[in-house]
C-alpha cells in the first residue's frame, strides 16, 4: 500500500510504500546489486533471505520506493519483542519498553539512484510510520565512516549510544532514538571529537556522553558530544 507519492525535477514519480512478502526477491536483488557496486563493504552486511522474509512477514514496518514499479530502495525495519537479541538491552531501554522498540537493519539503495536524497526520505517516512503506532523507541547501527547515514540519523532525533565492534568485527555507532526524549542539549557542554578518534569517542561514551550532532571539518567531519 502507498504512503506516500513524491516528484522530482524530473517528473520522475517515486512511491514509498509498505514491502510485503511478495517482495522478498526484489529486496535480496536489491541487496545483492548495492553490495556490488559498494566501495567500502564494511559500511554494509548482508543479511540472510530468512531474517528479511521473517522480518517483512511479520513486522509490516519495513518500506520501499519504487519508480514505475521497479523497486530502487528499501528500509527494513524489525520489532525484535523483548528477546535477548533487542540490542535496545544494551543501551539500557527499561525492561518494560523492549517490546516498545523497533530496529533499523539497513537502508538499501541501488546506486542508479544513489546522491538523489532517497535515504533520507525513506527515513524519514520510516520513522513517521513508527511513530504513529505504539512503538517509543528506534535502535540502528552504522558505521563511523558513514558519513550521510550518521548524519541523517543524527539529523532525526537519535543519539549516539555506543561504539563498538559487532556483526563479526565490524565496527557500528549504537544509536538511539526515543520519541518521548527532549534531545536537543542546546545547553549543555559540548565535547567535539574527530570521527576517527575512536578510542576518545569510546572513552567519552562509557563515561556516559552520548552523540548528539555532527560537523564537517577540513579533515572529514567531527562528532558532537554532550551530557544526556
Amino acid at each position: 500500500m502507498p504512503i506516500a507519492r513524491i516528484m522530482d525535477n524530473s517528473d520522475i514519480e517515486y512511491v514509498i510504500r509498505t514491502l510485503s512478502k511478495e517482495d522478498l526477491d526484489d529486496v535480496m536483488a536489491l541487496h545483492d546489486v548495492m553490495l556490488e557496486a559498494l566501495e567500502e563493504p564494511s559500511f554494509f552486511r548482508k543479511p540472510s533471505r530468512e531474517f528479511i522474509e521473517k522480518i517483512i512477514s511479520e513486522a509490516e514496518m519495513s518500506i520501499g520506493i519504487t519508480v514505475e514499479e521497479k523497486l530502487v530502495a528499501c528500509r527494513i525495519t524489525s520489532i525484535p519483542g523483548d528477546i535477548t537479541n533487542n540490542r535496545g538491552i544494551e543501551l539500557g531501554i527499561p525492561v518494560e519498553d523492549l517490546k516498545k522498540t523497533a530496529h533499523f537493519e539497513g537502508t538499501i539503495i541501488h546506486p542508479e539512484y544513489r546522491k538523489l536524497g532517497l535515504g533520507k526520505k525513506i527515513i524519514k517516512a520510516n520513522i513517521a510510520m513508527i511513530d504513529n503506532t505504539d512503538l517509543r523507541h528506534i535502535v540502528a547501527t552504522c558505521h563511523p565512516d558513514n558519513y550521510p547515514i550518521v548524519k541523517t540519523f543524527l539529523d532525526n532525533d537519535f543519539v549516539i549510544k555506543k561504539l563498538k565492534k559487532t556483526y563479526g568485527n565490524m565496527l557500528r555507532f549504537f544509536m538511539h532514538r526515543n520519541r518521548d526524549a527532549n534531545n536537543t542539549k542546546e545547553d549543555n557542554e559540548k565535547t567535539i571529537v574527530d570521527h576517527i578518534d575512536y578510542e576518545t569517542q569510546m572513552k567519552l561514551l562509557d563515561d556516559g556522553l552520548v552523540g548528539v550532532g555532527i560537523e564537517k571539518t577540513d579533515n572529514g567531519y567531527s562528532i558532537i558530544y554532550s551530557e544526556k
